[in-house]
């Protein structure tokens, strides 16, 4: 794959090519110079990363925004960034993809929004969507809604995602599954009450607190002004949550992107922690987190007033699913 061109640390403007093969190895090629052939030694390529990619690669990568994506087999799909003219691992997936390993593709508007895909070939297949710039924060797979909502059939070696028109294509043994947007995840902007549908207890400023720091808790629905939350769309598929008590935004503190994390009200800070996006779940909402792909749970499926609510990953569980009314 050609990269664009790329100044080292000198300031010279390199033309590079990376590739990879069965032998773990991922190379960087300077097309200006190839090294010529040499039977002995690899000692004249631009630069070789030693066994990068374990149980080497079937697959093709892909490039966004100075990041080269690998996925090798039975490994986790990686980035590799491109900094003053060399490729240096950055982040990887916490999901291993099996044979034949997978090819990522990108969707993006420019530079921004960009989201890489992956599909997995298993049965179910998988469709995977993670932060460009950390794999490490997976925003959706086919897999989190309840009842197999988003399975498509079974996986295929060598699949493609292709996306067009705001719409994922993915291709099966026997047809082509779309995924997009669901229209009704377009929630108005206004002030909801936001109910577990495990407890049906709301979420709740505990005692009209109105302090940056703390943590949320369901409760008994009282009518009370901290029991309401006011959703304001970004316009990027994501809302901000704050509460009409204290005016403080609902926060996954410091974007953990650790299990049991709790919840919190914070002073806004313009952070991908405080945006959510919400996926339909019967008839509720699954509520993500932007900065740590983890969404609300009621922690331990709690019956309990007064229970924390914490971060967690999706699991398809009705203490993840949330009435917004």
């Amino acid at each position: 794959m050609l990269l664009p061109d790329q100044k080292d640390s000198n300031g010279v403007v390199r033309h590079l090519a990376v590739g990879a093969g069965k032998d773990s190895n991922l190379y960087v090629i300077n097309r200006d110079n190839m090294g010529k052939y040499d039977a002995t030694s690899d000692a004249t390529i631009y630069q070789q990363l030693t066994g990068a990619l374990p149980n080497g690669v079937w697959a093709n990568p892909a490039y966004f925004d100075s990041y080269v994506y690998f996925g090798s087999i039975h490994s986790t799909l990686q980035a590799f960034e491109v900094r003053n003219a060399q490729l240096a691992a950055a982040s990887a997936t916490t999901h291993s993809f099996t044979y034949p390993g997978v090819t990522p593709s990108i969707s993006a508007n420019g530079s921004a929004n960009g989201i890489v895909w992956a599909v997995e070939n298993s049965n179910p297949a998988a469709l995977h969507a993670y932060n460009p710039a950390n794999l490490g924060i997976e925003y959706y797979n086919s897999n989190q809604a309840a009842s197999g909502r988003d399975h498509f059939g079974a996986g295929n070696k060598y699949i493609t995602t292709t996306i067009a028109n705001g719409e994922v294509f993915v291709g099966t043994p026997n047809g082509v599954a779309v995924f997009a947007t669901l229209p009704s995840h377009s929630l108005p902007n206004g002030e909801y009450k936001i109910i577990s549908q495990f407890s049906t207890l709301v979420l709740d400023d505990p005692g009209f607190s109105g302090t940056s720091g703390v943590q949320i808790m369901q409760y008994t629905p009282t009518g009370g002004v901290n029991q309401k939350w006011f959703f304001t769309a970004n316009g990027s598929g994501f809302y901000t949550i704050r509460n009409a008590s204290s005016g403080l935004y609902l926060t996954d503190p410091g974007g953990s992107k650790a299990n049991g994390a709790k919840l919190e009200q914070q002073v806004p800070n313009g952070s991908d922690s405080q945006l959510w996006s919400l996926t339909l779940s019967g008839s509720g909402y699954v509520i993500h987190n932007k900065a740590s792909g983890l969404v609300m749970d009621d922690s331990g499926f709690g019956l309990n007033k007064a229970n924390l609510l914490q971060l967690w990953t999706a699991s398809g569980n009705s203490n993840q699913a949330w009435l917004i009314q």
